[in-house]
């Protein structure tokens, strides 16, 4: 099990900038983070849409397991553009670990 130390000691790594173009998990899990920072919820087609993060569910695993971030998810039923029901779920940042602010 990662410590708290661990997780903070990681955050650090996290590049500072990010762009669309780099793909790397750890710029996902940046532009996933500082997303859910300026928003109250994303779902998982914004996700993919907007940021283009491909593995959301990856993505919030490594910002949960390995950078600290306590995140909400709830499955909720939304209605695709073809007028089926899937369940989809939606995330929330709750906190992060103290002094981890660069994801």
């Amino acid at each position: 099990m990662t410590t708290t130390k661990e997780m903070a000691a990681s955050t650090a790594a996290i590049p500072k900038t990010t762009n669309l173009n780099d793909t790397s998990a750890a710029a996902q899990c940046m532009r996933l983070k500082a997303a859910l920072n300026d928003t109250a919820i994303m779902n998982t087609y914004e996700i993919r849409h907007d940021l283009d993060i491909m593995e959301v569910a990856a993505r919030i695993w490594d910002l949960r397991n390995k950078y600290g971030c306590d995140i909400h998810t709830q499955m909720l039923d939304v209605e695709s553009g073809l007028g089926v029901k899937h369940k989809i779920a939606h995330y929330s940042l709750i906190s992060e670990i103290q002094g981890s602010s660069h994801a």
